[in-house]
This record gives structure tokens, sequence and C-alpha cells, in this order.
């Protein structure tokens, strides 16, 4: 039962990186193509996610450049970085 168990566990860890990648690649597509309120909404519900895009991606890598300068992106950065301590 317990391998089932860690089977299972492994299993979900697995579906929900799949899943904030997909939602994380959304929103890199929607702040692409100038749909910044969508492309935060995205980013805002993968970010609150462990499997979601890290402080240090949302802080340094050049993809989300979009998006920065918006109060609603450092809110979401700051609370990346609150979650990675």
């Amino acid at each position: 039962m317990r391998r089932l168990s860690a089977a299972v566990n492994a299993l979900c860890h697995y579906e929900l990186s799949n899943v904030a990648e997909l939602v994380a690649n959304l929103a890199l597509v929607y702040a692409w193509t100038g749909e910044r309120d969508r492309a935060l909404e995205q980013l805002e519900i993968v970010a609150t996610i462990p499997a979601g895009p890290s402080y240090g991606d949302l802080r340094f890598n050049p993809c989300w450049d979009e998006l920065r300068g918006d109060p609603r992106f450092d809110k979401i950065v700051a609370a990346a970085k609150a979650a990675s301590r």
C-alpha cells in the first residue's frame, strides 16, 4: 500500500509540474502578444504553486520583460521570493 501511495504522490507532482509549465507558457504567450492582464492572471495562479516559476526565473529571466514595471508583476515576484525562503 505504501508503494501505491508513493506512486500516486509522484504522479500528482508530475502532473502538477506539467500543468504549471503549460500555464506559465500561456502567460508568456499572453505577455508577448500584448495581453498583459491575461498574462498576469495566469502567472498569479501558477506562481502560487511549488511547481510554478521560481523567484529567480521571474526576477531575472528576460522572457518576462514584457511584464516588468507593472505593480501586479512586482507583487507576484515578491510573493515568489517570500515562498522561496
